[in-house]
């Protein structure tokens, strides 16, 4: 045996001394662990299995989708009940799927509904230019004052051509 060898065999013998003088110690290690298993024991005896129906959990968002959808299905769903059937149906909003997007057959899709949301997206988009149209005007009015808190003018030229 090498001098490893011999450090282990001392290790092994002060461990046997240390346990032939303190009895106490090494009762309370060999039945703790074993006291505990019986406790959980019994208890799993005592107390039979429940038989419950197919249980269905609304879905989460992953932190790999992001942190805002993860947080606001984490804390939206806290008190979320078990329920008897599938939540697939109603995944729909979850994904922002449109109204022409929910049916599975692309030559169903319903010609009113889909200009219907064209129509809507324009709108959006017309209000989204008038209000930077406006923004653009109370900022070049603004930065044009002098003693203007409002930023430098490369500022404002900078944001006049990329609106």
């Amino acid at each position: 045996m090498g001098h490893a060898g011999r450090q282990f065999q001392a290790l092994l013998w002060k461990n046997w001394l240390c346990r032939l003088r303190n009895p106490v110690l090494f009762l309370a290690e060999f039945f703790w662990p074993c006291i505990l298993f019986i406790i959980l024991t019994v208890l799993r005896f005592q107390e039979p299995p429940r038989y419950r129906d197919i249980c269905y959990l609304q879905p989460r968002d992953l932190p790999s989708r992001g942190v805002i959808p993860f947080v606001q299905s984490l804390l939206c769903n806290t008190g979320s009940r078990c329920r008897n059937f599938s939540y697939e149906g109603s995944m729909e909003h979850h994904f922002r799927l449109s109204r022409f997007q929910t049916t599975a057959d692309p030559k169903k899709v319903n010609n009113l509904a889909f200009l219907k949301e064209i129509q809507d997206l324009a709108e959006e988009i017309h209000r989204m230019m008038n209000k930077a149209k406006n923004l653009k005007k109370l900022w070049a009015e603004r930065s044009n004052t002098p003693d203007s808190s409002y930023g430098s003018s490369y500022f404002s030229v900078s944001i006049l051509t990329i609106v």
